[in-house]
């Protein structure tokens, strides 16, 4: 006996996958802003792994499980603690109460300097690759 594919079937599944990927795993974000300059420019385009520190959940901020925490000198998306916004910083310093994030432009960047450590609930990944 044959079984036919229905052929919506393969489009569903590679859709499926898509938004997994996109929800857990990476994102693509691109860069506005000189805080990162020489290292990264506005216009950037970074590939950030979502999973670099845990699986997040998809639904409130934070993680469902954790398995790893900010280096200090990795590259880090976050969302500002102000505004909401995704943001890119160095990681400075990492503690119990955060993690310390500066911009490598220290004139043109605001970072932990004006509003303290961000909680590693508010970090989103980890930037794999810049072009």
């Amino acid at each position: 006996m044959r079984i036919r594919c229905f052929p919506a079937v393969p489009v569903i599944l590679a859709l499926l996958t898509g938004i997994f990927l996109r929800v857990f795993v990476f994102d693509i974000f691109r860069v506005e802003g000189r805080s990162m300059e020489p290292a990264i420019k506005s216009e950037n385009i970074l590939l950030v792994s979502r999973a670099a520190y845990g699986l997040r959940n998809p639904l409130a901020e934070g993680y469902l499980l954790r398995w790893s925490t900010p280096r200090v000198q990795e590259l880090i998306v976050y969302r500002d603690p102000r505004d909401g916004e995704f943001r890119i910083k160095r990681c400075a310093a990492v503690s119990d109460l955060g993690v310390v994030l500066r911009g490598d432009n220290s004139g043109d960047s605001v970072d932990s300097r004006l509003y303290g450590s961000v909680p590693v609930e508010r970090i989103i990944g980890k930037v794999l690759i810049c072009f």
